[in-house]
């Protein structure tokens, strides 16, 4: 960097969650490094991110916000698993995934700073399928966003810094939590038809009459709120 430019008097200098994912060193084909590199930028795009760097080797992403950066990660490894579970037969693709959030700014046309450098640094020691995030960018996320974490140690992102805390974000337990509602809203479901209609209907009515009562509820709430002027 040319020592009369600082990040305080750089245009471009601010602070962002910087996302970094690598593979994880396994061989795979090329087929399988473009839809990796095609997943990460749909998914970088789709939550709001800017990729900064891509290769063969992983891809850096900068977001606004730490819950973009976590959103967007566990849109990645639920996608990969998923590609997974349908070419088991072919080997999997397994992507480490670090999150820092710090400062970066412009030098020489490339963004660099202790933010890229941190994600940098916490990937390299992420396990292939796993998600980490550095206590700052954790601080940012544990109000907003309801996931389950746990402490994976702590790690040093520069030789002159202090080590920081580290944790997983156990991202596989979102797509469990999703599934176990959705059962127990079918479920539901089943119940409420099951005392609306008597016991010993057939099966066969029960499910003609199952959209007329969704019918009703409808008409009723429109009723309700043009009543009351709401809508």
């Amino acid at each position: 960097m040319n020592q009369n430019q600082s990040p305080q008097n750089n245009p471009q200098h601010k602070v962002a969650a910087l996302l970094a994912a690598a593979n994880s060193g396994k061989p795979i084909s090329a087929e399988q490094k473009n839809y990796s590199a095609g997943v990460i930028a749909a998914r970088v795009v789709k939550h709001d991110g800017v990729v900064l760097e891509s290769s063969e080797s992983g891809s850096i992403a900068e977001f606004e916000d730490a819950a973009g950066a976590v959103n967007c990660a566990i849109d990645i490894q639920s996608r990969l698993a998923e590609y997974n579970h349908l070419h088991f037969d072919t080997g999997s693709i397994e992507l480490s995934i670090g999150i820092h959030y710090g400062e970066i700014f412009s030098s020489e046309g490339k963004m660099i700073g202790s933010g890229i450098d941190g994600a940098r640094s916490v990937v390299e020691i992420v396990p292939a399928g796993k998600i980490y995030i550095t206590r700052d960018g954790f601080r940012r996320i544990r109000a907003v966003l309801q996931l389950k974490t746990e402490a994976a140690g702590t790690r040093s992102l520069s030789p002159n810094t202090e080590p920081v805390q580290v944790f997983s974000i156990l991202w596989e337990s979102v797509k469990t939590d999703m599934e176990a509602s959705l059962k127990r809203l079918e479920k539901d479901d089943f119940h409420r038809t099951a005392i609306t209609l008597p016991q010993n209907a057939p099966a066969i009515s029960r499910r003609k009459k199952s959209p007329m009562i969704v019918f009703v509820i409808i008409v009723i709430v429109f009723l309700f709120l043009r009543y009351f002027h709401v809508i």
